[in-house]
């Protein structure tokens, strides 16, 4: 094998062309140690003074030019080209001069101005005595060469007083509209001994008789470095530590190998630590975990050992580990690895043959093509088509195959542009090669690339700027107890920060958001936040990076806490364990230990909250939960389980319940347990996914929305998927933009076999307030055209839905230009809403989704003892009792001005109460109330008849009527009222209201939305009228019942659907207040009869 000693290699050594290391040195210096070891310099400044004055003595001009050239490097500017020419004031027109660098570099410097990366500066240098008149000629000798200088440097190694130096200065710069700057000894002396340059003077310069002190100062690096190494060495050694956590004993000792190599310790000593954890994972057997760790040795072999032999060794083993991976990122590191194989040939490291270029491209060719032509993972397809572009690249510019390369340009261009609409892709994979490359490339197709490649960056890097302060406004509404305008503060900063450079910025602006939606009582979308949270902060580490983002833990622990609040016991679990996942692979300060600790005690406690509230009918799913919850951890949530089964000698007898304590004990826990704040916070019923289908539940301006799923995987992520799109999208409306009509809209997916194109949303013909949703039972997103036609189909459904719930109440287009222009609603409800995809990422493609899925076969099956549901005594025998409701008074005068504060209501503070479908009665048309009598009956209850126009719709109304309260309306929830006396010109005219009932309303709702109908009737007499109360007031009920109007033909009641009612409302227009929910049947010009005696109507 070829390697270090070939002629060929030495040659390149004796030429000076640099090896790997040192240009891993050049261009990474982080990698490296940073601790100074070796001579320091001591020589006094009086001393320096008078070497500087006696340069000419000892013709030392040319050292003297290089040594300003050198500092003027360090602090002045470092892009500074040496030039050529005669020394000690010759004829040459410039000492030195300003060479060109990209904005995007010269931006970063912390040395002098990042414009003399653009700008054009002259250097001269003078040992003269006679420094005045040098100055005045090098000064026309640079402007002799007609270059477009924008400032001129004057160094000497004079002395010049400020006052001489300022009118020097002010006198040439007037001259010739230049800025001449003069550097003098003073200035020269305080840089050099103030920055710490002395090691820089005495070697440009050649003092000889300075003397010199060993010393070893660790840098920061290194200082950090050695802190991080010491703990990770003394945990590693710790036989206690990692109980159960292989994979991140294997992680740290990896790191430790990493951390060892930088501080540049001796090469048997950072092998050792890399076959550490080499041999500890191949107990754990991850994959990607072992490509890592290969991965990193090769690495380490070629650019720090520069051991060849070894190097190729080690690439061969990344290679097989590599096999079957579909992750471009993982590729991608034998990418990078190939490229430093194909570069040791022509370099005489490795033989041709050795080497096996050609195959190992092949191979590598292989496995990356069937990446990229996976579409239904974009961003991954178009990593590995970066990676083949720069394979291309880099083959093409070996083999002088130059022609072939202005296409390659094109398509890396082409994957640049691509780039701008998939956050997660890694640009800087394709920014650094490039950008590399340009060092040796001048050619115009390149500088297209180039440019393509800055602007790219400018504009990513200019987003993540703003997004970071869109958060951080964000976070200050939160402070503010402003949730709605966090929102919008927060939607606007997850579309510019969804960029693989900004996973933590992005993770930080969703969690936020998550927050924000809680407190406005929207959970699906506070749970879909959290979710996409930690889908950014782990991916890498789910995916075999072996990297957990410092905020994960946040994130996870955020998306516990919804998923406490929404009540599935499945996903409850799921986010918890997960937590405890995540928390032992971080390495958390005693203080961050004892806060998780202390959370994870609160959590477990509602866990126990929601268990004790399971219904006596769902007890046999449980049965073998104990076992499973042990198996966890989750000591307190099995007690909970064991005492809602009855079992509470075994609750004793696994000693939950001290010796001695009376069967009262362990009741009066669970009693207490229901009196712990989070008890108003979280889902009156659990929900324990353990049927066939389970119902989600949303609340959004008061209308309730409930969608029935099957117990899948896929029909759960579109339930929550569109759960979440609807509350993010109009999270930020209120009753002054849109108006809820329907109490409940219920939604219905189904999967099926047969139905095997693309998802539908459909409605009910007879019914605004249900929808269907049907998609294939094996749906996947196979290409990426099927993952945007799903996002388009959730925006489209979004659109559907919204329009049947809500009627917008201001032009829509000013609505959506606030909300979807301004705000960015489809970006913050569309842009993160895939649930299917987040919750594979971070869940896996076969998530514990049901009860069942957590259970083992040889998990013990618990007995039910319990004879009926367990009801705490403490609370009246009823967990979820209300306490009673006062009948509602309605106020006098105006309403205040700010009532009511939208700002500081959640949407499950309202209710939308509404008997109502309104599509349904607009297409019935209520023309006419009728009184029908049927004397042939022994004291029958007279019926009022609503007259439709289109009898079937008025039909498909009262259908809908007895499916909600039955044949009879025992609590007057559907609210009958006539208004008498509305009129002095027609004593006989009437208004009828049908609505709800808004004394039957639920309990601790703080605004209500009521939906009726009015029907105005205009009789020349009142004898119908008479005649129908005098017989409900004698036999005390009547019948409310469909009509069709039929023209001038007598009107068909529909007796079979009527509905039986004791309580109907006769109220005088008089009695009417302004506040009153009844006025809504008075018009503006109505002239009410006040009865004679009344002074005090309303």
């Amino acid at each position: 094998m070829t390697t270090m000693t070939n002629e060929k290699t030495r040659n390149l050594i004796n030429r000076g062309v640099p090896g790997p290391r040192e240009l891993m040195q050049a261009r990474h210096p982080d990698l490296f140690s940073d601790t100074l070891v070796g001579d320091a310099p001591k020589f006094s400044k009086g001393a320096f003074e008078y070497h500087l004055e006696t340069l000419t003595n000892r013709k030392q001009e040319y050292e003297f030019e290089h040594f300003c050239r050198k500092l003027a490097e360090k602090e002045i500017c470092p892009n500074l080209r040496t030039q050529t020419g005669p020394t000690g004031g010759g004829d040459s027109k410039v000492d030195t001069e300003t060479y060109p660098v990209a904005e995007e570099i010269a931006e970063r410097w912390y040395i002098g101005s990042p414009s003399a990366g653009a700008e054009r500066w002259g250097f001269a240098f003078s040992a003269k005595k006679a420094w005045k008149p040098k100055l005045k000629s090098d000064v026309d000798k640079i402007l002799a060469t007609e270059r477009d200088y924008k400032r001129i440097y004057f160094f000497t190694n004079q002395f010049v007083s400020d006052r001489e130096r300022s009118i020097q200065e002010d006198t040439l710069s007037k001259q010739i509209s230049i800025p001449v700057h003069i550097i003098d000894r003073a200035w020269i002396v305080e840089k050099v001994y103030e920055n710490g340059r002395l090691d820089l003077a005495i070697a440009a310069l050649g003092i000889e008789d300075a003397k010199s002190e060993k010393i070893s100062r660790p840098g920061p690096r290194d200082t950090a470095r050695l802190t991080e190494l010491e703990e990770l060495d003394e945990q590693v050694t710790d036989p206690s530590r990692y109980q159960g956590a292989r994979y991140q004993l294997v992680e740290d000792c990896l790191r430790s190998a990493i951390l060892a190599r930088g501080l540049e310790r001796p090469r048997s000593e950072v092998e050792s630590r890399f076959a550490r954890a080499g041999r500890l994972a191949q107990d754990v057997d991850y994959r990607p975990q072992r490509l890592r760790i290969a991965y990193n040795r090769a690495w380490t072999a070629y650019w720090w050992h520069e051991d060849y032999a070894e190097f190729n060794r080690c690439y061969e083993e990344v290679e097989r580990f590599a096999q079957g991976s579909i992750e471009a990122g993982e590729l991608g590191r034998l990418v990078t690895l190939w490229q430093a194989i194909s570069s040791s040939v022509p370099a005489g490291r490795l033989s041709d043959k050795d080497a096996k270029v050609e195959s190992r491209r092949q191979t590598l060719v292989a496995m990356l093509e069937p990446v990229a032509a996976n579409t239904a993972r974009p961003n991954n397809a178009l990593e590995a088509r970066t990676y083949l572009a720069l394979m291309k690249m880099t083959r093409a510019h070996q083999t002088g195959q130059f022609e072939q390369l202005e296409s390659v340009w094109q398509e890396i261009g082409q994957i640049a542009e691509q780039s701008t609409s998939m956050g997660t892709y890694p640009f800087e994979s394709l920014l650094y090669p490039v950008t590399e490359l340009g060092k040796y490339i001048d050619n115009p197709a390149f500088d297209t690339l180039y440019e393509k490649i800055t602007d790219t960056i400018r504009q990513r890097r200019s987003d993540g700027e703003a997004g970071n302060a869109y958060t951080e406004r964000g976070i200050q509404k939160l402070f503010q107890k402003k949730p709605y305008e966090a929102i919008r503060w927060f939607g606007r900063a997850e579309e510019l920060l969804i960029k693989e450079e900004y996973r933590e910025e992005l993770a930080r602006a969703l969690v936020g958001s998550s927050y924000a939606y809680e407190r406005a009582g929207l959970l699906w979308a506070a749970r879909n936040k959290a979710l996409a949270a930690v889908e950014r902060t782990t991916m890498t580490v789910l995916s075999g990076q072996g990297e957990i983002l410092p905020p994960a833990l946040i994130a996870v622990e955020r998306l516990v806490w919804t998923e406490l609040q929404l009540g599935r016991i499945p996903h409850i679990l799921g986010a918890m364990s997960l937590a405890d996942f995540i928390a032992s692979h971080l390495k958390l300060s005693e203080e961050e230990q004892k806060a998780y600790a202390d959370d994870r005690s609160i959590q477990e406690g509602i866990l126990c909250i929601h268990l004790s509230r399971v219904p006596f009918g769902s007890l046999p799913s449980m049965t073998r939960l104990p076992d499973v919850l042990e198996r966890l951890g989750f000591e307190p949530a099995r007690m909970a389980v064991l005492f809602i089964l009855g079992q509470e000698q075994a609750i004793r007898d696994d000693g939950y319940i001290p010796p001695g304590e009376s069967p009262s004990f362990v009741q009066t826990f669970f009693e207490r347990l229901q009196e712990q704040p989070a008890n108003k916070d979280i889902s009156p019923q659990p929900i324990l996914v353990d049927g066939e289908t389970s119902s989600l539940k949303s609340a959004i301006l008061g209308t309730e929305i409930v969608v029935e799923t099957p117990n899948n995987p896929i029909s759960f992520g579109i339930a929550e998927s569109l759960l979440g799109v609807l509350e993010a999208f109009l999270a930020t409306s209120d009753e002054g933009d849109l108006l809820p009509h329907l109490e409940r809209f219920t939604i219905t997916i189904r999967a099926s076999e047969h139905f095997v194109e693309r998802l539908q949303l459909r409605f009910r013909d007879d019914s605004g307030n249900h929808a269907e949703v049907l998609h294939p039972a094996n749906f996947a997103f196979t290409t990426a055209t099927r993952r945007q036609e799903y996002m388009d189909w959730l925006r489209d459904s979004l659109a559907h839905i919204m329009g049947r719930i809500f009627v917008i109440r201001k032009d829509i287009n000013t609505w959506l230009d606030k909300i979807a222009g301004e705000e960015r609603g489809f970006s913050r409800a569309l842009l993160l809403g895939d649930m299917l995809t987040f919750h594979g990422n971070v869940f896996g493609e076969k998530p514990r989704l049901r009860l069942t899925d957590w259970m083992e076969p040889g998990d013990r099956e618990w007995e039910v003892l319990r004879k009926e549901s367990w009801k705490p005594a403490r609370m009246g025998g009823d967990a979820s009792a209300e306490e009673p409701k006062e009948a509602l008074k309605f106020g006098d005068g105006p309403p205040p001005a700010d009532f009511p504060d939208t700002s500081q209501l959640k949407h499950t503070d309202r209710r939308v109460l509404s008997p109502i479908d309104l599509p349904l009665w607009d297409r019935a048309k209520w023309r006419a109330t009728l009184f029908l009598h049927y004397p042939s009956y022994p004291y029958p209850p007279p019926v009022l008849a609503l007259g439709f126009k289109d009898g079937q719709a008025g039909q498909a109304i009262f259908r809908a009527w007895r499916e909600r309260w039955g044949e009879r309306d025992e609590n007057d929830a559907l609210r009958v009222a006539i208004i008498r006396g509305i009129s002095k010109r027609n004593p006989a005219e009437y208004a009828v209201s049908v609505g709800p009932n808004l004394q039957i309303r639920e309990h601790g709702k703080k605004v209500l939305a009521t939906v009726s109908r009015i029907n105005r009737m205009t009789p020349t007499n009142s004898v119908n009228l008479d005649t129908f109360i005098a017989a409900y007031q004698k036999i005390g009920m009547f019948f409310l019942a469909p009509a069709q109007m039929m023209g001038t033909n007598a009107p068909e009641p529909f007796m079979q659907l009527a509905i039986a009612k004791r309580d109907i409302h006769i109220r005088q227009a008089s009695e009417i207040g302004p506040n009153d929910p009844d006025m809504v049947a008075l018009r503006k010009d109505d002239e009410p009869i006040v009865p004679a005696g009344v002074t005090d109507a309303p």
